[in-house]
């Protein structure tokens, strides 16, 4: 049974995540990809040479609480043939405060040894599902975007703004009864997002999968059966020398 995976960030800590462990593939390291403000996240890389394909993990959450399973991600992308990186934002709600986070996330992996920079994605969940959405119109240097039932974008924008900017291959992922949580139907969310991209001419999949529990949102609290559309997209992209 997929678990609730939200906890207290407490990111001016030392020791927050934890050291890394022994599995070859499976492991992971705090690192810092922020001084100012000081910012860390989980890197998973797996054991041979490279280089790899890369891929950042956007968690969900507001303020201190975090939404989905950075770790359990970052792991699985490792097991997966990628490098995963799953930063922690600052607890600040703010557009622009998550998106300078998540500037200096792009920045930092970009320099990671083993890194391959032509083939770097993006997975996002709830408020890191629209984070993914905007840094797909804003860097064009994402080749894949993964957008995992999103949050509504603020101040009542539309998402057909800066649709057009996206040149990506986009997954949209949600469960039919993700309706209820918080109050946002991110079920029409995710149908708007798969209009925006199409009127737009953009390559997008929108995947609806069965109600899941009765909050739909926690489908995605961990890594579960959902994921391996995600591999089966992300490899296809980045594995497909004609797609990249």
């Amino acid at each position: 049974m997929i678990k609730i995976t939200l906890f207290i960030l407490f990111l001016f800590f030392p020791g927050i995540l934890p050291a890394q462990t022994a599995s070859s593939y499976n492991s992971y390291d705090e690192v810092t990809y922020s001084q100012s403000p000081l910012l860390k996240g989980y890197l998973c890389k797996p054991s041979e040479t490279g280089p790899y394909p890369a891929v950042i993990f956007n968690h969900g959450g507001k303020g201190n609480i975090i939404g989905g399973d950075p770790k359990g991600i970052c792991q699985a992308l490792a097991k997966d043939g990628f490098i995963g990186f799953s930063p922690i934002r600052r607890p600040d709600t703010s557009m622009p405060g998550r998106m300078a986070d998540i500037f200096a996330a792009l920045t930092y992996l970009q320099n990671v040894p083993k890194v391959d920079r032509n083939r770097i994605g993006m997975i996002g969940f709830s408020s890191g599902g629209l984070i993914t959405y905007v840094s797909g119109t804003r860097y064009p240097e994402l080749k894949a975007l993964v957008i995992m039932a999103a949050a509504p974008p603020p101040d009542n924008r539309n998402f057909e703004t800066g649709a057009f900017r996206i040149l990506a291959p986009v997954l949209l992922l949600v469960a039919q009864n993700d309706n209820v949580h918080q109050g946002v139907d991110h079920v029409a969310n995710m149908k708007r997002i798969d209009k925006a991209l199409k009127k737009a001419g953009k390559k997008v999949e929108l995947i609806v999968y069965p109600p899941y529990g009765t909050d739909g949102h926690k489908l995605f609290y961990e890594v579960g059966d959902y994921w391996q559309d995600v591999i089966t997209f992300l490899k296809t992209i980045f594995f497909n020398p004609r797609t990249v």
